[in-house]
């Protein structure tokens, strides 16, 4: 079974092509960079993966699961739990503390074991003595580790981040991507990364590259 399998998946505002019948088969345990230049359509074409736009046409499965089919309230549901997510500008919750961040997933979805997993998860990757801080006591590094580990908390299939180290500097940049890749490995999580960033060339060999909405491999 394919982690995601998109066939002539089509997005277009007012009529201008966004995403243009993109065909593509990420297998499980896959780590992929979508590269390409601002405005490409590679968000765009994630956000589709992701369930946070609708297609124009073309179809979308996750995991064997079309999404096309789903309503709102499946979606949010499936989102939740199959699928987490990395921004470009963290998208942290300013008042929260990094733990309580990397647990909010968890408690929405209604998870025992909160405690144990966020602890694991701060231990796992040496960021524990962070653990009462909250988002502008940290650089912007830590922060995005801090993402990750959200995104990572409630066991997800399959992880998406958008641009995720076009933030930071290049020491910065590669920590992230080698996170990224090391969560991949050791997990079996699928990941699929968009980004511009140059340094993801050197941590993803599995490449695609998107130019005016249209999607090939490299």
């Amino acid at each position: 079974m394919h982690a995601v399998e998109t066939v002539d998946l089509t997005k277009t505002y007012n009529g201008v092509y966004a995403v243009q019948n993109v065909s593509l088969a990420v297998d499980e345990g896959d780590l992929l960079l979508i590269d390409g230049r601002s405005g490409s359509g590679k968000t765009t074409l994630l956000k589709l993966i992701g369930c946070l736009e609708k297609a124009t046409s073309g179809t979308c499965t996750i995991f064997g699961k079309n999404i096309d089919a789903m309503t709102e309230n499946e979606l949010s549901d499936f989102r939740l739990n199959t699928m987490g997510f990395i921004f470009q500008d963290y998208n942290l919750l300013p008042t929260l503390t990094v733990y309580d961040n990397i647990e909010l997933p968890l408690l929405l979805a209604g998870k025992e074991g909160r405690k144990k997993r966020v602890e694991d998860l701060l231990t796992a990757f040496d960021m524990s003595h962070l653990r009462d801080k909250r988002p502008d006591e940290l650089s912007g590094g830590e922060n995005q580790r801090v993402a990750i580990l959200r995104a990572l908390s409630n066991n997800p299939h399959i992880i998406l981040a958008d641009e995720p180290s076009s933030n930071l500097d290049i020491g910065n940049s590669h920590l992230i991507h080698e996170t990224l890749s090391s969560i991949n490995k050791e997990f079996g999580v699928t990941v699929i990364v968009v980004s511009h960033d140059p340094i993801s060339r050197i941590h993803i060999t599995k490449r695609y590259i998107m130019t005016e909405g249209v999607l090939r491999k490299e």
